[in-house]
């Protein structure tokens, strides 16, 4: 639901090193917005689909 929103999710276990247990989070990439504006819609939409419970889909 995210992606087609034009917000990249993924799961924390794309992230982990080692044999670790990932924990159940997103991690977020600030620095990968182009302006200030496009960092507050992507996380307008988060905050949107969090608390909706939509984000089913991870990327």
């Amino acid at each position: 639901m995210a992606y087609k929103k034009g917000v990249r999710v993924y799961a924390a276990d794309k992230f982990i090193v080692g044999k670790e247990k990932p924990v159940n989070a997103i991690r977020l990439a600030i620095t990968s917005t182009s302006s200030i504006e496009e960092l507050e819609k992507g996380l307008i939409i988060l905050k949107e689909l969090l608390l909706s419970g939509q984000i089913e889909e991870i990327y």
